[in-house]
C-alpha cells in the first residue's frame, strides 16, 4: 500500500487445499505460482484447468530457476510436462537459493501477469524457460508437441486426479505427542536410496528395513516405507507439512 495507495489486498491465513483455493481461484483473473512444492503446484494446475483461470508457475533453487505461463485450452498445462509429481531433486534446506535467482523467476511472472491483465496474448512466452545465473546458462523448451489429449487434468475428459481425496496429503495430530502424522502418495513414491542420500546433505540418517529417522532443527522426523511421516516437535499440521516440505520437497 505504501506503493499504490489504491491497492486492495485480501489476504487468507489457510492451508491451501481443492476447497480453500477454488472459490479463490475461480473469482481471480491469474494466478501467480509463488509456492515451494509440487503438490501444491500440481493442485493449483488442476484448479486453474477446472475454472478456466490463466496462471503463471515459477520456481527456482541453488541458482536455477524456471517459469512458465498455462492458458487452460490453449498451452500445455504442467500435468503435461509432468506425468506425476516430480520426485528427488535438490530443496532450498539441501542445496540453499540466491537472491537473484528468486529476482528473476518473479519478474518473468510479473511481465506475464501484465501480458495476460492487459490482453497481451500474443506476447506471452510460448515455452518453458529455465536458467542458472551462477553457471551463465539460458535455455527455453518449446513446449507445444507437449500437450496431451489423454492429460488427465487438461485433456479431452480431464479428471481433475490431484482434486481428488486420495492425492491429498492426509496429517493428524498424535494426541499427547507432540507429533504431527503425515501421509502422502509422492513420498510413498520416492525410492529409499533416493531418499537417504538427499537426508545426508542434512544430518546424520538412521535407517532399517522400516523407517528412516533423521533429526532436523528442533525436530525429529520418522519417515516409514508406507507414505507415512512422523513429525515430532509440533502439534501444528502446517508446520508439520512446511518442515517436510524443505527438508524433502513434498
Amino acid at each position: 500500500s505504501a506503493i499504490n495507495s489504491e491497492i486492495h489486498i485480501e489476504a487468507y491465513v489457510t492451508e491451501g487445499t481443492a476447497e480453500t483455493l477454488e472459490p479463490l481461484i475461480e473469482k481471480a483473473d491469474i494466478v501467480i505460482d509463488a509456492t515451494d512444492n509440487f503438490e501444491t503446484r500440481m493442485l493449483i494446475n488442476d484448479l486453474a484447468q477446472k475454472t478456466k483461470t490463466p496462471w503463471v508457475y515459477g520456481a527456482c533453487v541453488s541458482s536455477q530457476g524456471m517459469f512458465m505461463t498455462v492458458i487452460p485450452g490453449e498451452t500445455p498445462c504442467l500435468s503435461c510436462l509432468f506425468e506425476q509429481i516430480p520426485v528427488g531433486g535438490a530443496t532450498c534446506d539441501t542445496a540453499g537459493i540466491i537472491p537473484p535467482a528468486v529476482h528473476i523467476v518473479s519478474a518473468y511472472q510479473q511481465a506475464e501477469a501484465l501480458k495476460l491483465l492487459t490482453g497481451q496474448i500474443e506476447a506471452i512466452q510460448r515455452g518453458f524457460v529455465t536458467f542458472d545465473v551462477w553457471n551463465n546458462s539460458h535455455m527455453k523448451i518449446n513446449v507445444n508437441h507437449v500437450r496431451r489429449e489423454d492429460c488427465p487434468s487438461c485433456g479431452a475428459n480431464a479428471v481433475y486426479p490431484y482434486l481428488q481425496d486420495w492425492n491429498t496429503p492426509k496429517a493428524a495430530v498424535l494426541c499427547g505427542r507432540d507429533t504431527v502424522q503425515v501421509r502422502s502418495e509422492s513420498l510413498k513414491r520416492i525410492p529409499k536410496q533416493e531418499l537417504i542420500k538427499r537426508l545426508k546433505t542434512i544430518g546424520k540418517v538412521e535407517a532399517n528395513a522400516f523407517l528412516l529417522h533423521i533429526f532436523y532443527e528442533d525436530f525429529r522426523i520418522v519417515i516409514f516405507n508406507d507414505g507415512r511421516a512422523l513429525v515430532h516437535g509440533t502439534n501444528d499440521v502446517k508446520e508439520a507439512n512446511s518442515v517436510l516440505a524443505r527438508v524433502i520437497g513434498l
